[in-house]
């Protein structure tokens, strides 16, 4: 009987750890990776610094092997600098003596000037002039006015034009006027004017007007141009002369004898347009500017 009772709890013993094996195969088994885990221990696990340095030599390398690469070249042949152009001054100034030059000569200037000053001058009648003796009073047939020729403002003109006095003058108390009458050849008038004695002057207006001029052709000596009473000839582009010089040249203006000279911007250089042959005008410059005066 007691052998029987074993025997049973043997069985039920058996029967339990049956239930039990049955229970345990039912679960899925780990993956490879949760095993290898689990069977690591803190031991054998590679630390996080062993980690980190690993992974930022990682990427140490793949900067480096970044770096390393050569870009290729660039084969644009405008980056030559054998195409750039040079910077060189020299080689600017050198291009820029082949350039033509722009200037070019006005209509009536085509001669050469100076900036030499303009030397004005007087003169007036002496012994060694030739004087001619006039029985009338010229200053009756006309008004006594300022002359234009000379520098001294009580020098006067009166009489007709036929007469060809450009500049008179009296002594104070006198009645005997002296008139140049051509400052080249050194000639002059004389005769006795009560009415210039006592008469009023017009003083007039304009620029003064010289004698002649030297004019600076280049020469050695110049030419030398004087004031004419009339003009009849013809000129380049129906201009006038009113100035005729030693070598058959003439000076022209537009109309008025006292444009014949530009004066400059502070009257110190005078030029003139010279025509030869009724040709073309040329500018040149006044050397020497003469005018009546005592002084």
């Amino acid at each position: 009987m007691r052998r029987i009772l074993c025997l049973c709890a043997a069985s039920s013993l058996l029967a339990l750890g049956l239930v039990a094996c049955g229970s345990d195969s039912e679960e899925d088994p780990p993956t490879t990776a949760e095993a290898t885990t689990e069977q690591s221990g803190d031991d054998d696990s590679p630390s996080e610094e062993t980690t980190e340095s690993a992974s930022d030599d990682t990427d140490s390398e793949d900067a480096d092997s970044g770096d390393s690469e050569t870009p290729a070249p660039d084969d644009d042949p405008s980056d030559d600098p054998s195409d750039t152009p040079s910077d060189d001054p020299s080689e600017s100034q050198d291009d820029a003596s082949d350039e033509p030059s722009d200037s070019k000569d006005g209509d009536d200037s085509s001669g050469s000037t100076t900036g030499a000053s303009t030397s004005i001058d007087t003169l007036w009648i002496d012994d060694t002039w030739t004087i001619e003796d006039v029985d009338e009073d010229l200053c009756e047939m006309g008004g006594k006015s300022r002359s234009p020729y000379a520098q001294d403002d009580d020098m006067f003109v009166c009489g007709p034009t036929a007469a060809g006095a450009l500049a008179c003058d009296m002594a104070e108390g006198e009645t005997v006027a002296m008139c140049i009458t051509s400052a080249v050849d050194h000639t002059a008038i004389r005769f006795d004017s009560p009415t210039a004695a006592d008469g009023d002057m017009d003083q007039g207006d304009g620029d003064l007007i010289p004698l002649f001029v030297q004019l600076d052709d280049g020469s050695e000596n110049g030419i030398q141009c004087s004031t004419i009473s009339h003009d009849h000839d013809e000129h380049w582009h129906d201009k006038l002369s009113w100035y005729r010089c030693d070598d058959g040249s003439e000076l022209l203006t537009d109309e008025l004898i006292e444009e014949t000279f530009d004066r400059g911007d502070d009257g110190s250089s005078w030029t003139a347009q010279r025509s030869v042959d009724k040709g073309k005008p040329e500018t040149v410059p006044v050397m020497d500017a003469v005018f009546a005066g005592n002084d």
